[in-house]
């Protein structure tokens, strides 16, 4: 359950890979908890370009997004 009370399979619910890769897409800009945090997974990601980090985040499989999508999901709801 993140802060909200909501379990992950609640909130995301039957909406796509393809969501999930676009909310991805928009975690590599920045944290919704504000700037970029060392301690993020996505720390070195966000210094890409924006081309690179499209090429990145097309090179991975559905589960890889899932599977970030699943660790940042407590930052996505906030």
């Amino acid at each position: 359950m993140d802060s909200l009370g909501l379990g992950l399979k609640t909130w995301l619910g039957n909406k796509s890979d393809d969501f999930a890769r676009i909310m991805i897409n928009a975690l590599t800009v920045e944290c919704p908890s504000g700037g970029n945090p060392e301690c993020c997974q996505l720390f070195e990601i966000r210094k890409l370009s924006h081309r690179e980090k499209n090429i990145w985040i097309e090179s991975l499989s559905d589960e890889e997004i899932r599977d970030l999508y699943t660790v940042h999901f407590d930052c996505l709801v906030k």
